[in-house]
């Protein structure tokens, strides 16, 4: 048993294991196989000392263009991103920040704090080492790691997610309000918070406190009324983001569609094509159902949590098809399954981690050089 004084330092221990494989990763990639140059990396390597293609690939040029340009005046695919993240870039920028590095020090910055943050609340469900053990499993989860090291929205709704929870159990109700409302303009899928919160309120009988949550949910109405002023276009982000199902993405969904409603098999054979894809998303679907009923047993609204992740994800990967390929990253940043993540023997534990290890800079490689992880 470790005395009570290093108990409360090993949230910083997690965060130097955790920033150190970072580092370590970043240098490895350097000396692997593969182009800088790739088509969906926004910033390839001008010079052999610069770093900034590791941090900026696909959805990054989009929040840069944000940042840099603002939304345009009709419908166009940057309005399915919401606005807080590039907006925090542009005013970096105007401090006289360059924009490529702004968005990645935000983006860094928030995934290191995420992981004192986690860690903090799990201790409140949790042993101080099943908490330590847990914080360093769920950020070296493959999605979790990579997407709190690139140019993307992911740590800042992490964090911003993380924070509100926290100040929610701590009983500041107003401060929590307002995080979460921050929390939803991260990300669309960020007004979920609202229910657990509201879970605990009426559990606990702190009916006066729910109209704090009015907060949030005005701060997402706020920015589709924005969005439909500017475009015209009813529930703007959601039309925007079906501009991504492409041709090939509706027969998919086409097929799905004919296969479960009648048996139709014409269409398996488009569908089998991706059966890489399809194996890893439904895996990953598989591990955070199976730790979602865990954390059911440990706290019934943070179970509440997870499983509305969960069918918010179901339901948009049906209508969203290309979704599907970045279903592990959307579902591993909510941060309830991640608390069941604790394992009591120290060899499993340490073998799990070393595993997860290499897999992470794999995961990495495979954002910057391929087109199946992001």
């Amino acid at each position: 048993m470790l005395p009570q004084r290093h108990l409360k330092n090993l949230a910083f221990v997690s965060l130097a294991i955790v920033g150190f494989l970072k580092i370590l990763f970043a240098v490895l990639i350097q000396v692997l196989p593969g182009k800088t140059a790739q088509p969906w990396n926004l910033y390839h390597a001008q010079t052999s000392s610069d770093w900034s293609y590791l941090f900026s690939a696909w959805d990054s040029v989009y929040y840069n263009s944000i940042a840099a340009h603002w939304y345009p005046p009709q419908i166009n695919p940057l309005w399915a991103y919401f606005p807080l993240y590039p907006s925090i870039i542009r005013l970096l920028g105007l401090a006289g920040v360059d924009l490529r590095w702004a968005g990645v020090i935000v983006a860094i910055a928030s995934g290191l704090m995420s992981v004192v943050a986690f860690q903090k609340i799990a201790g409140l469900y949790l042993s101080p080492v099943d908490a330590f053990r847990a914080t360093i499993l769920y950020f070296l989860l493959p999605p979790v790691f990579v997407f709190t090291t690139v140019s993307y929205t992911e740590p800042l709704f992490l964090l911003l997610s993380l924070l509100t929870w926290y100040t929610h159990m701590r009983g500041n109700e107003t401060s929590a309000a307002v995080l979460a409302a921050l929390t939803a303009l991260t990300r669309s899928y960020g007004i979920l918070i609202v229910a657990p919160m509201a879970y605990d309120m009426l559990r606990l009988r702190k009916y006066k406190t729910l109209s704090s949550l009015a907060l949030p949910c005005c701060a997402l109405v706020g920015w589709l009324a924005y969005a439909f002023n500017q475009t015209g276009v009813l529930l703007t982000p959601m039309a925007a983001e079906s501009t991504w199902n492409t041709t090939k993405a509706l027969q998919i969904q086409d097929s799905i569609i004919r296969f479960f409603a009648g048996g139709g098999t014409e269409g398996l054979p488009t569908i089998l094509r991706y059966w890489s894809v399809i194996d890893v998303g439904v895996a990953f679907f598989a591990l955070i159902a199976l730790l979602s009923i865990k954390v059911w047993k440990l706290n019934r609204t943070l179970g509440l949590y997870s499983t509305l992740f969960l069918i918010a994800f179901s339901v948009a990967t049906a209508f969203f098809i290309p979704t599907f390929v970045s279903l592990p990253r959307y579902l591993s940043l909510s941060f309830a399954p991640g608390i069941a993540l604790r394992i009591k023997r120290t060899l499993l534990f340490l073998a799990i981690t070393v595993a997860l290890s290499a897999l992470d800079l794999l995961a990495w490689w495979l954002f910057l050089f391929s087109t199946v992880f992001h």
